[in-house]
């Protein structure tokens, strides 16, 4: 199974960074025509959307797409329903020191980095980021396409909606 990821910022460098560390070798990154300006990034193979889903097969590929809070989360969404749509299959980063509770629901395409602590029967909402360090209480939800940065605490039995982003240290 190859892992390809959708992006070309300093973001896919990070998030490349933590596959590597967990063990999953990135093979190549993906971005739309108009942002490829080189054959390469980050040392792997650079290709374009078309490119890509004219010489890629669904079944042995795993993406992970690699854009922040953009439009309030929209252009990830956007991204992650088109590959969908395509079927291919998504990829979760969960860090090997977030701690999380029994019984959680976890949803498709997650990044979850090191210090999250998500308590038991908490819900994470498919294709969501939690940066480092944050605090998910109890029974909350957090809603699909949220991107929440470090430092966040969100209380339980809290709701936070779909396509959210919330700012280091907030508090819920």
């Amino acid at each position: 199974m190859k892992l390809i990821l959708f992006g070309n910022s300093e973001l896919a460098k990070i998030i490349s960074i933590y596959f590597e560390e967990s063990g999953k070798n990135v093979d190549a990154y993906i971005v739309d025509e108009r942002f490829k300006k080189t054959d390469f990034f980050n040392d792997k193979p650079l290709y374009s959307t078309e490119y890509f889903l004219s010489n890629f097969s669904c079944e042995n590929v795993e993406l992970f797409i690699c854009i922040g809070d953009i439009k309030i989360n929209k252009l990830r969404e956007e991204k992650y329903n088109f590959f969908k749509s395509k079927g291919f299959r998504f990829v979760s980063l969960i860090h090997k020191n977030a701690i999380i509770g029994k019984n959680v629901k976890l949803g498709e395409h997650l990044l979850v980095l090191e210090g999250n602590n998500i308590q038991h029967n908490a819900e994470i909402g498919d294709n969501s980021f939690l940066w480092s360090l944050n605090h998910i209480g109890h029974s909350s939800i957090v809603g699909k396409n949220v991107f929440i940065s470090s430092n966040v605490t969100i209380s339980g039995c809290t709701s936070i909606g779909d396509n959210s982003f919330i700012g280091v240290g907030s508090t819920f």
